[in-house]
């Protein structure tokens, strides 16, 4: 455990940022008692407490942004110290962050005497909550089973092609900042007048990263789809390419949602012989069509 001045004892003012990864020992309860009451009373740094000096270095990268230096040292959790103006004087108060800065506990006492149990049953009260904080921690991998629906246009030169419904069945493996994708889909065409109509069926397997921790994380992927495409009847194996961009909703629920932007590639081509000929393509053409398809999908 590190200990973070953030401040002198004025009115508003964070005294103290303890950041803490997962259950704090119980042994060090008395070393952040202590350092309160010399932070409160007698307006020190409380430097024998402090600890490595990366923790005051952090705060200085980040402006005395306590959320920002936390979120730098890569803590699941902090406490927060600070004095508050109240209608007959001060209180002290203590506040329980994630790693996100989102309060999830806090507490406050009139600033008296600070050896009172009042002062005590404040820090008792803010620990017994990060306990339970840590206690929930999301895991560190976790397997989501996802369904996943959107619209898929694919275009390729000088032939007119059907618009697509897709339809997948997702598994995301995840990290808090990566993940991998193995999944299963299809894609129909809803038809078009005087267009070229195939659909395809699909193993998707990829993987990519989260650009944050939060619940709600924008992501990226790359992904590999082999499979089979067919029309009018004739199917041929292929492999697809494809790159997303996407944002997840919830995470840690037991519920998410996520939606996202993918460009797909028919690297194998696809043979457009069961209707000869379409727009100025010959029956003999190959026909390699750009993908793009919006999805929003579920996952548990």
């Amino acid at each position: 455990m590190a200990l973070l001045l953030a401040g002198a004892t004025t009115a508003r003012a964070t005294l103290a940022v303890w950041p803490i990864d997962g259950a704090v020992p119980a042994e060090q309860r008395a070393a952040l008692e202590t350092a309160l009451v010399a932070a409160v009373v007698e307006g020190t740094h409380v430097d024998a407490v402090a600890g490595p000096d990366r923790s005051a270095l952090a705060l200085r990268k980040t402006g005395g942004d306590v959320a920002a230096a936390v979120h730098l040292l890569g803590a699941s959790h902090c406490f927060v110290a600070h004095l508050v103006s109240v209608a007959d004087g001060q209180a002290v108060g203590l506040t329980l962050m994630d790693h996100d800065g989102v309060v999830l506990a806090r507490a406050r006492e009139p600033v008296l005497d600070l050896d009172d149990p009042p002062f005590a049953h404040l820090v008792k009260t803010v620990w017994r909550e990060s306990n339970k904080a840590s206690a929930s921690t999301p895991p560190a991998i976790e397997w989501i089973t996802g369904l996943r629906t959107g619209l898929v246009l694919p275009f390729a030169p000088n032939i007119d092609l059907e618009p697509q419904v897709a339809l997948h069945f997702d598994g995301w493996l995840t990290g808090r900042r990566w993940f991998a994708w193995l999944g299963a889909g299809m894609a129909l065409p809803v038809g078009g007048e005087d267009a070229f109509g195939y659909g395809s069926t699909y193993l998707r397997l990829g993987g990519g990263a989260f650009f944050t921790e939060g619940a709600n994380a924008p992501f990226a992927g790359l992904a590999a789809r082999p499979g089979v495409v067919f029309s009018e009847g004739e199917s041929a194996a292929s492999v697809a390419l494809a790159a997303s961009a996407g944002y997840l909703i919830g995470r840690d629920a037991p519920t998410r949602g996520f939606i996202d932007l993918e460009i797909g590639w028919q690297a194998s081509g696809i043979d457009p012989q069961p209707l000869e000929t379409q727009g100025t393509a010959r029956a003999t053409d190959t026909l390699r069509p750009i993908e793009l398809g919006l999805h929003v999908g579920i996952g548990w």
